[in-house]
């Protein structure tokens, strides 16, 4: 055994220095190669990363508080008719109300359509059984405006509008809720693909540094040596 690392060594040592230099350049640009790879991986990863979060959970949270807080600018509407004794101003308030309903779930959606957790598919069907319920209260409230009953209406509106609304609400809360989790959850992902990556770049670069100083060392003992 001892003889033939010997004798491998020694067969190193008679290298030419053309052979040499050639084998550090060689090195030089596996080096550089599996640095570029990394980075181009470790890039690839980040962009992976951060159109989920955007595309995934940062639409979805965006569109999920803005629709919360249209629907409780709905209802607030709806308060306001009651509030006041001109029919005329009841039904623009109701109207109002009525577009503001429209435009946030008309947004929701294609955001639901676009769900793929199925505790979040969940949460969106529930929330479309308890607004269905509210609207049935909403129009039966409305309706009694229309027709001038105004206390029947407030005890309508007491009695029976806030369990349906209230159950949408938090369903819909629950998913901005899965949203932020998953941002958060897809960010640590991130940056333990950032870790791993720039330990490799950093091991790539460390193996390639002190490999290709013990070649400079070996051409540089070729020519120096007398």
């Amino acid at each position: 055994m001892t003889r033939t690392s010997s004798f491998s060594f020694r067969r190193l040592g008679r290298w030419r220095i053309s052979t040499r230099l050639t084998l550090l350049a060689v090195l030089s640009v596996v080096t550089i190669l599996l640095l570029t790879l990394s980075g181009g991986q470790g890039m690839r990863v980040a962009t992976r990363q951060l159109s989920d979060v955007y595309q995934n959970h940062a639409v979805p949270m965006g569109t999920f508080g803005t629709a919360l807080d249209q629907l409780h600018r709905s209802r607030m509407s709806l308060v306001l008719a009651m509030e006041t004794s001109y029919a005329r101003q009841a039904q623009e308030h109701i109207d109002r109300g009525a577009a503001i309903e429209k435009a946030a779930l008309d947004s929701l959606g294609p955001v639901f359509a676009a769900l793929t957790r199925e505790d979040d598919k969940g949460h969106a069907e529930k929330f479309k059984g308890a607004w269905t319920e509210y609207r049935k209260v909403r129009d039966r409230v409305a309706q009694l405006m229309n027709e001038g009953d105004r206390a029947t209406a407030i005890s309508e509106f007491r009695a029976n509008l806030a369990p349906p609304f209230d159950l949408a609400s938090a369903e819909l809360g629950a998913l901005l809720a899965s949203q932020v989790k998953g941002a958060a959850d897809a960010y640590h992902e991130a940056e333990a693909a950032s870790r791993r990556l720039t330990a490799v770049i950093a091991g790539a670069g460390a193996f390639g540094l002190v490999t290709g100083i013990g070649l400079c060392g070996w051409v540089a003992r070729s020519v120096l040596r007398p």
